[in-house]
């Protein structure tokens, strides 16, 4: 009886495993531009061959996606107290990366802010 219990208590485990690692695989698969704008306000991922980086005077930093500005799909900004986070940002450009962050709708384009390196990666 006490083996059965825990042979349960395994499947039972098991199964919460299986459904949690579902869930987390769907949540992480980029969005589109079009999609992410629905998204304003949520946490998601997007993917997509960096154009440019662009350095402000102000000390902030835009990386814009898709095309140059204006005619980018989307935009990823670090704020100047994170740049320091983002030493190799410069050799992003011509690169697929995916970029995690909360969505922002700015001038009907997609941004997000990131601010740790894993928030940014090399596309696989």
């Amino acid at each position: 009886m006490e083996g059965n219990m825990m042979m349960i208590r395994a499947l039972f485990v098991f199964g919460v495993l299986q459904f949690c690692s579902s869930q987390l695989l769907r949540a992480e698969q980029p969005l589109s531009p079009d999609q992410a704008i629905a998204a304003d306000g949520k946490r998601v991922s997007m993917r997509g061959v960096v154009s440019e980086v662009v350095r402000r005077d102000s000390g902030y930093i835009f990386v814009n996606v898709g095309g140059k500005y204006p005619d980018h799909t989307f935009a990823v900004w670090v704020h100047k107290m994170d740049v320091d986070e983002f030493p190799k940002v410069d050799s992003w450009t011509g690169r697929e990366m995916t970029f995690s962050g909360v969505v922002e709708v700015f001038k009907a384009k997609p941004m997000i802010r990131i601010r740790k390196p894993g928030d940014s990666a090399v596309a696989e």
